[in-house]
């Protein structure tokens, strides 16, 4: 969920990530989570970064930076996804000899439900993680406010609800059950 704070406190400043990944959550002295390298990081609306180019590191890139196409909040929540997927199951989801080939999985594959990988994992978290790893950016969690909420409910052992667009339950608090 802290993860989730970092990304909503820089989206909300216009600031899209581009690089979420393991290497880039630190934890500092009281063990909160810190989300750092903004170096690949651009301003939401800005040409500093053309669209065709392609920042990242491959096996936490979202399918629309490996093609070449618009960025956006959900372009980092793809990577968090990873991330929470990589947090459950002690793997990533998507993997092969080289970038390429981790790039075609993650524009082409599913990757098994965590619950398949690690069997002691509530199927909410199924629900969580599939939402996160749309391939179509549409399909994902509109914010990682959003994203939040469900990990929150999963967590909590709620099934999982799509939040209501007019939720306003603030990152950190404990776990709720939007309906």
């Amino acid at each position: 969920g802290e993860l989730l704070d970092a990304l909503d406190f820089a989206h909300e400043a216009g600031v899209i990530h581009r690089d979420v990944k393991p290497a880039n959550v630190m934890l500092d002295a009281q063990w909160r989570v810190k989300l750092a390298d903004f170096g690949v990081a651009r301003f939401q609306d800005s040409d500093r970064s053309a669209v065709g180019t392609m920042v990242g590191t491959p096996a936490f890139m979202s399918p629309e930076q490996i093609s070449g196409g618009k960025v956006d909040r959900r372009t980092a929540l793809f990577s968090a996804g990873i991330v929470l997927y990589q947090l459950l199951t002690g793997e990533q989801p998507f993997r092969g000899q080289g970038a390429w080939t981790v790039a075609k999985k993650i524009m082409q594959e599913e990757p098994p439900p965590p619950s398949r990988v690690v069997g002691s994992i509530s199927p909410a978290f199924d629900k969580v993680v599939r939402k996160a790893l749309a391939k179509n950016a549409a399909e994902r969690f509109r914010s990682a406010r959003e994203f939040a909420i469900a990990l929150h409910g999963a967590a909590a052992g709620a099934e999982p609800v799509e939040p209501d667009r007019e939720a306003t339950v603030p990152i950190g608090s404990p776990p709720v059950e939007v309906r």
